[in-house]
């Protein structure tokens, strides 16, 4: 009498498998905690040293920069000497800059200096923990990358009113010590991850980034995320202008951001099912396109309480987007070279796209005088793009890539 294979996606975990599961979670909390409590409010830090409004954007301008051209060389290096190991290296120099930074900052070209290497140290963590992530889902399918990615957003909602709070205790200054002691309680978990060394043929490969940037559609998929980020880029920088301009009480703005996070939440574990029944790439040019109608909605309204609704949209028209984003660069990728993928993927959106939507949103503001023509334009400029991308990628949207089925509960050993 013979028994049929047990399938990867419904055979017992090991109790390592599940204890790096959770580990896992836990760093999304922890880094995107950490992130939340200096990034956000970087220039009230900056202000704090003295510098001058120019001189503050001028050095804020360097942590997108840095995203642009070393996320890549991460990615690189990562899918060479193990994401793991990358990812240790990462946190003791994010911690070591974060510390020493205040302590040196004492003018525009100093804080420029350890703006520069904070980011170059911290900004990798994400991609590269989502690297990590990518690789857990694929050895063990039960889990979606989905489920775990939501605690990133748990970390981020939490870090930021504790960053809120701390500043008032302390000083600016305080924000930078805060990341850093939360990273130092994420280094022990970092030894709890497995380190999946890559094979030594991967080490003498000279490929990767080349190999990547050589292909077509990763192109293509790039430049869509550099333009997509630019865009939406008067989402994140500037609705706090616009809700200005609307006349909205100090503390609405505030409700937005809050309603604005809290979206997301349902949405890292529906997106599980809309893969399932639409395909990765189906959501993500849908979701395009929704967000086109989302800045299109601002431009419409003049009233606080409206804006607030377009926030709740979130969660479908952005967390869905990015979680698609993040699929699809993975099926685009080689598993081997599955860190330069996500490196890329971040670099574009977060930095190329970043800087190119502050250049092109701040210039559209200066010129038409109002952000309501600028989410009028940003959203006619999106659809089309959206539009193009779908016309792109038409032949490939006849198949569907579906990520890993629905995590059971455990199952006792």
């Amino acid at each position: 009498m013979t028994t049929s294979p047990v399938s990867s996606a419904t055979a017992p975990l090991s109790r390592s498998a599940w204890i790096e599961g959770y580990t896992i979670r836990a760093l999304y909390v922890i880094y995107y905690a950490a992130g939340a409590a200096w990034m956000p409010m970087y220039n009230l830090y900056l202000e704090s040293l003295g510098l001058k409004g120019f001189e503050i954007g001028a050095t804020a301008s360097i942590i997108p920069a840095v995203m642009l051209v070393f996320q890549p060389l991460w990615g690189w290096w990562a899918d060479r000497r193990g994401i793991v190991f990358s990812l240790r290296i990462a946190g003791l120099g994010a911690i070591a800059f974060l510390l020493l930074g205040p302590l040196f900052s004492a003018g525009f070209a100093t804080a420029c200096i350890a703006t520069f290497f904070t980011t170059v140290f911290f900004a990798p963590l994400f991609p590269l923990l989502d690297g990590v992530a990518l690789a857990y889902v694929d050895a063990n399918p039960r889990f979606k990358y989905s489920t775990m990615r939501f605690w990133g957003a748990v970390g981020y909602g939490t870090g930021a009113p504790l960053a809120s709070w701390w500043v008032a205790k302390t000083s600016p200054s305080g924000l930078l010590a805060m990341a850093a002691v939360l990273l130092c309680i994420a280094m022990p978990l970092m030894f709890v991850l497995k380190h999946r060394k890559p094979a030594a043929r991967l080490v003498a490969e000279t490929g990767g980034m080349g190999d990547l940037l050589a292909d077509r559609k990763v192109k293509l998929f790039l430049v869509a995320m550099v333009l997509a980020s630019a865009f939406q880029n008067s989402i994140w920088a500037f609705l706090s202008i616009y809700m200005n301009e609307i006349k909205t009480p100090a503390h609405m703005i505030g409700w937005a951001y809050t309603v604005e996070g809290y979206s997301e939440l349902p949405f890292y574990f529906l997106a599980a099912i809309f893969f399932r029944k639409w395909g990765v790439k189906q959501v993500l040019l849908a979701t395009l396109v929704l967000c086109s109608v989302r800045m299109f909605l601002y431009s419409q309204t003049r009233n606080p309480w409206w804006v607030l609704a377009i926030e709740a949209t979130n969660g479908i028209t952005w967390t869905l987007f990015w979680l698609a984003a993040v699929e699809w660069m993975n099926t685009l990728a080689a598993k081997r070279w599955r860190a330069t993928g996500q490196s890329l993927l971040a670099a574009a959106y977060s930095g190329g796209g970043a800087i190119l939507g502050s250049f092109w949103c701040g210039w559209l503001y200066e010129r038409t005088g109002t952000m309501i023509k600028v989410y009028a334009i940003n959203g006619a400029a999106s659809l089309v793009m959206s539009l193009a991308m779908i016309w792109l990628f038409r032949k490939e949207l006849t198949t569907k890539i579906v990520p890993s089925e629905p995590e059971p509960e455990p199952q006792k050993q």
